[in-house]
Formats: structure tokens, sequence, C-alpha cells
């Protein structure tokens, strides 16, 4: 229950205005890098006058998405038992809570509910449209930022670690939502000077053969196409217009740029320095 709340009217799920309830808020939440998506799959409320008004669409369910780190605010309205809608993932970080009331989509100049308090006696009360006239469960999720959907670079789904093993080369794991380079520790120091001061030589000497594998295996590895990594690439690929017959070799260079050309184009300003 909300008691925070003060309404000139009897609003159900305020203290003890209605008798009823909302059903209880069942979310679901589903997400990949362009786009997340919610769905409620029960929208129903016990209190016979709600029941009716929202039959005759004289009301509405609203669901309200709100995320304080973007300032995203946005509320659907239906008349179903359910509701699925889509949020752009650049759109949410961290904590995003989600609402549910009832409002009146009409104005109401007679409103006098089933259900209501005795202390309301016989009193009428006049609604405006949009007005609150039930409050239901508020939820709320961790939005995953571990991709960056308006990043098209690779580095957005590829993470570099320092290996447990002090020399021999670099291992991968494509297990996880992320795809891990790890590096020996004694070649880990040379690859933070790298990144900082040459990180088109990166590219061509470490990201290129990571990423061909990586492609090799959204073609062929159905078991990965759920991770996050694999629906990110795959959406890159297309972007590129990389088909299934794209060489690796071509299909990793196209993604990355030509990263050859600009790790010769950096060369070029060292030697001139």
């Amino acid at each position: 229950m909300m008691t925070e709340l003060s309404f000139p009217h009897p609003v159900l799920g305020h203290d003890d205005d209605l008798t009823g309830a909302l059903s209880p808020l069942q979310l679901k939440v589903e997400s990949d890098v362009n786009r997340v998506v919610l769905s409620i799959p029960e929208l129903t409320v016990s209190n016979p006058t709600l029941r009716e008004l929202i039959r005759q669409r004289f009301a509405v369910f609203a669901v309200r998405v709100q995320c304080n780190s973007t300032y995203f605010r946005e509320t659907w309205h239906t008349h179903e038992s359910r509701i699925l809608l889509e949020v752009p993932a650049s759109r949410l970080a961290n904590r995003v809570e989600v609402s549910v009331r009832i409002v009146s989509s009409v104005e109401l100049p007679h409103y006098k509910p089933e259900g209501i308090h005795p202390d309301y006696g016989d009193a009428a009360f006049s609604i405006n449209q949009g007005d609150v006239l039930a409050l239901g469960e508020t939820m709320a999720f961790m939005a995953d930022k571990d991709f960056d959907p308006l990043a098209g670079a690779v580095n957005s789904f590829m993470r570099v670690e320092k290996g447990h093993f002090n020399t021999g080369p670099f291992t991968t794991d494509f297990d996880g939502d992320l795809v891990f380079i790890r590096v020996a520790g004694l070649d880990y120091d040379n690859y933070l000077q790298l990144r900082s001061h040459a990180p088109q030589v990166l590219h061509s000497a470490l990201v290129l053969p990571v990423l061909m594998e990586a492609i090799a295996l959204v073609r062929t590895r159905e078991d990965f196409a759920n991770l996050k990594w694999a629906q990110h690439l795959r959406t890159m690929m297309d972007a590129n217009e990389i088909l299934a017959e794209t060489p690796l070799l071509d299909a990793a260079q196209a993604i990355l740029r030509s990263p050859f050309s600009r790790t010769c184009a950096e060369a070029r300003i060292f030697d001139e320095d």
C-alpha cells in the first residue's frame, strides 16, 4: 500500500479507501543490445466498479517505466489484460522502476464505486480524465549496461584481462555474455602501454583474430545465439552487410574498418615523431 499520497477521491490501493486490489505485478524482462522488452502477463482488478469501467473503456491500465539515471519516463495505456512493451536499451541504465495504476479515460461526474469505505458515506465524486483510480505495485530491475548499444565498437563486448599465467599465447573465453581475452602476466603491462599509445596495433594483433573466431562461432554454434556478445556481433554483421559466404578475414576487417591500414597510419605518425 502507498500511504504517502493524498487524493480528493477514493483510490483503490490507497489505505483502505476501497475493497479489492489490482493483480500482483508479474514483470518479465528480456534484453538484447538494442532493446529492453517488458511484459506483464496479467493486468486485472477485483473491484467490480473499476473492472466495469475498464470493460467500457472509461478507465485504463497505466504502466509507467521510469529510470532516474537517464531521466527516462514514459507511460503506456491498455484496456487489455496483458501488455508487452519495448524500450530502446540506450534509454535505460542502472535501476529501472515499473509501476501499474488505473486512471480515468473520461470525466466521471458522479463516481461512487462499490466497496467504498464507510467514512465516505453516500458521497459521490467528480473525476477528471487522467485521474488515478487505483494504485498497483511498483517493481524495480537493473538494466544491463555491460554493452553500449550506441557503440559499434568491438570493445563493447570484448574485455582484455590479465591471465593467471606468466608466459605463453593469449587465451579466449566465449562462454559468457562478454568475450574475454586473457593475456600472459608478463605481456599485460605491454598491452596497457599499447592501449594508451598504439591502439591500432591491438586491433591487428589481438582483436582481429579473436573477432574472426567469434564470427565463426556465431555462424556455426546455435547454442551461442542467446549470449549477448553473439547478439551484438550479429547486429554488427548485419549492419556491415556481412553475408554467410563472406570470408572470415574479410568480415572481421569490415567490422574493424581495415585495421591494418589504420595500424600503418599509426606507425607513420610514430616515425614522424
